[in-house]
């Protein structure tokens, strides 16, 4: 995606562009040269590592238009500088936060891992590039409002090839903070190094540096990511091969500017040291220097008249108040912070030196554009650079817009000049802002604050004169002056300014800490050649004149380098993942100058589209048949040209890959398309209505046949319905009479049958009833008897009869006689009883027919004495017995005894034979079935 290819150059347009790709999850975007990166403010998974490397390089090869990345960028550079031989510069730059130094180290990352993939020289040299990010982050960046891990410095990484092959390493620096290290803003902190010292070290290790307090310069608490972090630079420190005696002497320098930052002062006649502290004993014991000596430096000025060659005079002049010793304290810790810091410098590039190369990759990490709430000498120097650098891009874009205009075989267009000569001119030009301040820092005077402010706004009007500038800024403070950068406008102030600016180093505080007996300090500052007493010239440089010089060479190196581009920003103010704020990333392109690179791009022939997009865009204008989509496009062109007496060619041109337009003939093309397409759209709505019409015609006879199909069956189906229903209740209907008569015989017949029951019942138990009555009474028979049985009452029984007859003829013939008065009339009756428990009796004979004969006596009466003799009384003695054995009550005769109590019986649910409601398998189908 490239934002200049669009056919839309307007800044709206390029923020929704970015926006959507941001929200999409592509957080890079070509515009040009430059690549634009989005801060996602998150870990992304797979964006960057060594499968993202292999991958990007392997794409590169095959694919002629690969996705942005920032892996793109320094692949690029390399095969540039392979293929030409020529020195690559890659300019990362953007507001604080942004992730400049996140995009450096992922290029620092690419450009030595790339290298390491066959030779293992290489990778250990690519393991010593990657081992100095933590090192220099660790006492270069610190924590600001904007940025966790702000780049207090700037930096140039400069690898060397040669003959193609990575070889070594340099790094250089531009204007470190040194006022950082004696005072922060709010909210802000001290160099990371600091916190990681008091956080990562034992408490063995602290003892022996005297670090077991709190100390002033660290304005607040350490966290544990400093502690993991202080692993990691102590790693850093021993895989670049430096010593633990050198480890120990870096921590040893900070120690004494830790203890340093505690120093106090007391008034006594003069203002002096207050030497009982503890902070002091140790600065002194630390730094190896005479204490009296060290107290001198901070609390007395030294005064030289003439030059180092010749002086003419010394005096010595004690500080009138505490914030001039503070002063001095703090110049004495900003000089020794910075001398370690370059002497780091020197260390890591002799550490990555090497073999000579015959080109390089310089990867710049510079500060973004500046403006604070309070604006001081650091941001005027960083808006500068970025002033000059902003300057050098937009004359080596409109030198690549040239050049692909050539390639394209276009006629160049004059796009007149935009830079931004005017800003430069106001900050060093002859009557400018540096110029006032330097020479107010050479003069033997010490002017006053609204004197140097007074000078500047004069210096910047003749400047703005001189460039034809009209509009002057308005002022509501007299120690503030502002500057209308390419950025907008911003406001500084002069409050101090001078002093930062003269950057004055005591000559006794250099030469005291030359002799020190701390080996890395008197190194320190004995091989520095800019801080050697013996070099000092007459005249003074100060912080602007050597920063301008570092700029001037660092333009002058990126002249003789092909250059790449990299604009970092953030999606909104704050520093948590979210949606881009559109209003904020507008701001901050224009800042880092996307905007200018679009407006630019704007000028001339901005609309450029290749022949396969015009072909099929604008096929629609013309039904003329081309063989290709450049013949189509001539063709279109020269039909344009001649319709329209307005458009000729100065407005539109045909390169080798695409086409170049202005805007209004590209919004002429796109009024013809829009009006063929309303054409198009109004026949096809046309057809549309027609054909809906059409099937809502034939949908509705559709519907009302089937609606009258659905209500003539329907109708039917009730029909049918209502004709089952009456059929139905007729049937019930005489179902119910015949159950009723059916039921009514039923319980009729039942109840007879149920009459007759109970009367056989009742005469078996009158019968029962007899036989015990009749079994205690004697009674004569015959002796013989084959036929009819009479007794003396003249009652005939035949044989065979049963006993229930016989019991109840008995019954009936002595139901007027008591059983006393029957047993003393039969008392002397002599009676032979056929017992029913034998199956014979042995005196009696069967005659012919198979009767038993029974032997009775004579029927007269006889004596008692008599009747005992007879054979047969044995037998009715066994009847008597017999009829003892039985039980009578409630007219059940049983030979068990009958209970007490009443037994009930229960039984289960059945459905009886006599009840009226029967199952429907049970019920009678006929008369027949009713009497069975």
């Amino acid at each position: 995606m490239d934002l200049l290819i669009s056919q839309s150059y307007s800044v709206h347009a390029v923020i929704k562009q970015l926006s959507e790709r941001y929200e999409r999850g592509n957080f890079y975007t070509w515009a040009g040269p430059t690549l634009v990166a989005i801060n996602p403010l998150k870990d992304v998974p797979n964006l960057y590592g060594l499968e993202q490397i292999y991958k990007v390089s392997c794409e590169d090869k095959k694919c002629s238009s690969p996705d942005p990345h920032i892996y793109r960028i320094a692949q690029k550079a390399l095969k540039c500088m392979r293929w030409n031989n020529k020195n690559q510069a890659i300019i990362v730059n953007g507001d604080s936060g942004a992730g400049k130094t996140y995009s450096a180290r992922h290029l620092l990352q690419y450009l030595a891992t790339i290298e390491s993939f066959s030779e293992k020289e290489i990778h250990t040299l690519e393991d010593r590039i990657c081992s100095t990010n933590p090192i220099l982050e660790s006492f270069g960046n610190a924590k600001t409002i904007r940025n966790s891990n702000s780049s207090r410095f700037g930096k140039l990484m400069q690898l060397n090839y040669s003959k193609g092959k990575l070889a070594t390493g340099q790094i250089k620096s531009y204007l470190l903070e040194q006022t950082r290290v004696s005072s922060q803003a709010t909210g802000e902190r001290n160099f990371h190094i600091f916190y990681q010292v008091v956080s990562g070290l034992s408490q063995s290790e602290k003892e022996s540096l005297c670090l077991n307090r709190s100390f002033k310069i660290i304005s607040s608490e350490p966290t544990e990511d400093d502690a993991q972090n202080f692993y990691e630079t102590r790693q850093a420190f021993f895989e670049l091969g430096f010593s633990d005696s050198d480890f120990k002497s870096v921590l040893g320098i900070l120690a004494i500017l830790l203890n340093l930052g505690n120093v106090g002062f007391s008034l006594n006649e003069i203002w002096n040291v207050k030497e009982d502290e503890e902070e002091w004993v140790t600065v002194c014991k630390l730094a190896g220097v005479d204490a009296a000596s060290l107290a001198n430096c901070l609390t007395v000025r030294k005064i030289s008249a003439g030059t180092l060659d010749k002086r003419a005079g010394v005096i010595f002049s004690p500080c009138e108040t505490e914030a001039e010793c503070i002063s001095r304290r703090d110049c004495l810790m900003r000089l020794i912070y910075s001398t370690l810091f370059c002497w780091l410098i020197d260390q890591l590039n002799k550490k990555l030196s090497g073999v000579t190369g015959d080109s390089f990759i310089g990867i710049l990490d510079v500060y973004g554009f500046e403006s604070l709430f309070k604006n001081s000498l650091e941001q005027l120097c960083i808006n500068y650079a970025n002033e000059r650098l902003q300057f050098f891009f937009l004359q080596n874009f409109l030198k690549f817009q040239k050049l692909s205009l050539m390639d394209e075989g276009v006629e160049i267009i004059d796009t007149g000049t935009m830079n931004n000569d005017a800003v430069i001119n106001i900050l060093d030009g002859p009557s400018s802002v540096f110029g006032v301040l330097n020479e107010e820092c050479r003069m033997k005077r010490y002017p006053t604050e609204t004197l140097v402010v007074e000078r500047i706004k004069k210096a910047i009007k003749q400047a703005m004169v001189e460039s034809s500038q009209k509009q002057q800024p308005k002022y509501e403070d007299i120690y503030e002056f502002k500057v209308q950068h390419y950025a907008g406008e911003v406001t500084y102030s002069a409050v101090g300014i001078l002093e930062k600016n003269s950057d004055q180093v005591p000559v006794e505080m250099v030469s005291l800490l030359s002799h020190s007996k701390n080996g890395l300090l008197r190194k320190l500052f004995k091989d520095d050649p800019k801080l050697s007493p013996s070099s000092k010239s007459g005249r003074k440089h100060t912080v602007l004149a050597k920063f301008k010089k570092s700029v001037d060479d660092l333009l002058s190196m990126l002249e003789n380098c092909e250059v790449h581009y990299i604009r970092c920003v953030k999606p909104h103010e704050s520093m948590n993942p979210g949606p881009v704020d559109p209003v904020y990333l507008m701001r901050k392109l224009k800042e880092c100058g996307v905007t200018d690179t679009v407006r630019l791009s704007s000028l001339g022939l901005p609309v450029r589209i290749t022949f396969d997009e015009f072909f099929g865009r604008f096929k629609c204008l013309t039904n003329v048949p081309c063989a290709d989509h450049r013949e189509f496009s001539q063709l279109l062109i020269d039909l344009l040209i001649k319709s329209n007496a307005s458009i000729n060619l100065s407005q539109i041109q045909i390169g080798k890959k695409r086409i170049f337009m202005s805007d209004q003939v590209y919004e002429y093309l796109e009024t013809m398309r829009i009006g063929i397409r309303r054409n198009a759209v109004r026949k096809i709505w046309c057809s549309w209505c027609s054909y809906k019409l059409k099937r809502r015609i034939k949908a509705a006879l559709i519907i009302q046949r089937c609606w009258k199909e659905y209500i003539t069956l329907k109708k039917e189906m009730a029909a049918i319905k209502i004709q089952a229903a009456y059929r139905s209740y007729k049937c019930r209907c005489t179902y119910k009479k015949i159950i009723g008569a059916v039921i009514f015989l039923q319980r009729h017949t039942k109840q007879m049958i149920i009459r007759r029951k109970e009367e056989a019942e009742k005469r078996s138990s009158q019968m029962q009833d007899s036989l015990l009555e009749d079994s205690l009474c004697l009674t004569s028979i015959p002796t013989t008897y084959t036929g009819d049985y009479t007794d003396s009452s003249g009652i005939v029984s035949p044989i065979g009869s049963d006993l229930e007859d016989f019991v109840s003829v008995r019954k009936r013939t002595s139901a007027t006689e008591s059983l006393t008065d029957k047993v003393e009339r039969n008392s002397f009756k002599a009676v032979a009883i056929v017992s029913p428990f034998r199956e014979s009796l042995s005196p009696n004979k069967k005659n012919e027919t198979g009767k038993t004969e029974l032997q009775s006596l004579d029927d007269s009466r006889i004596e008692a004495s008599t009747f005992s003799s007879v054979y047969n009384i044995t037998y009715l003695a066994e009847a008597k017995e017999f009829l003892k054995g039985l039980h009578w009550k409630r007219g059940i005769l049983s030979v068990r005894r009958i209970p007490e109590i009443a037994v009930v019986f229960l039984l289960s649910k059945k459905c009886l034979n006599f009840a009226e409601n029967l199952p429907q398998s049970e019920r009678p189908r006929g008369l027949l079935d009713i009497l069975d």
